[in-house]
């Protein structure tokens, strides 16, 4: 295969649920960052991209299953600049091995975060609360952590 067509390829391709953005009212960035290292990726992303997102306060509808590590997830996207004074809503998905929205709630503080964070089930719920408030600040939405809850919420808003 020859270096253009590979380099063709590299330009087409598209990741669904990976720093997608979905434009409307609000504007929905999607990004299954399911680890510590997915997280990494996303907050070192947000810093580039902040600038082009609308301007206003960010929102994060965050769940994530209850095997992973959850603290330094958190300790990430709470240091992360492009959320400063985000508002954060988490969720639960469905499952067994979802964390609790309560227990996600209750751990933000632990890594610094001292804004806004509200726990709702079940995570349709969460999604309208979270886009409700990132229409009223002005900011984009953006939804991260669990890939069932990058999926559903693809799904629910038909990927516009």
């Amino acid at each position: 295969m020859s270096e253009a067509v590979t380099r063709r390829g590299l330009a087409d391709v598209r990741w669904p649920g990976r720093l997608e953005l979905l434009p409307g009212d609000p504007d929905v960035l999607l990004d299954g960052a399911h680890n510590e290292a997915g997280v990494a990726a996303l907050v070192a992303a947000l810093d580039e991209l902040r600038p082009t997102l609308p301007g206003g306060r960010p929102t994060l509808l965050f769940a994530v299953m209850a095997d992973k590590a959850i603290g330094a997830m958190l300790a990430r996207l709470a240091a992360a600049p492009a959320l400063a004074g985000a508002q954060v809503v988490v969720t639960a998905m469905p499952g067994p091995r979802a964390a609790p929205a309560e227990h996600l709630a209750a751990a933000w503080p632990a890594v610094g975060w001292a804004a806004d964070v509200r726990a709702v089930e079940p995570p349709s719920d969460a999604l309208a609360e979270a886009l409700a408030a990132a229409r009223a600040a002005g900011g984009p939405l953006i939804v991260a952590g669990s890939l069932y809850l990058v999926g559903a919420v693809r799904g629910w808003l038909g990927a516009r």
